[in-house]
């Protein structure tokens, strides 16, 4: 299968957890549909969703919980 990457939709700090529950947002090795959540973006107080962009089988994030992301 193709590899289909997940791209942030801004700049700032990609979580895996979600901040307010601490838990995760998607497991990896999870199906996933297209347009569900699979990490959060925060960026100061505000959060925004990271979307999978087709169905498929989550992989390993390939950005580390905290690391800023989407230049």
């Amino acid at each position: 299968a193709a590899f289909s990457g997940v791209r942030a939709p801004g700049v700032g700090a990609f979580r895996v957890c979600h901040p307010a529950t601490g838990l995760p947002v998607a497991e990896s090795g999870s199906a996933v549909r297209k347009n569900q959540t699979v990490g959060v973006l925060e960026i100061g107080s505000y959060l925004k969703a990271v979307i999978a962009p087709a169905d498929g089988v989550l992989g390993e994030p390939l950005a580390e919980d905290g690391a800023v992301v989407g230049y």
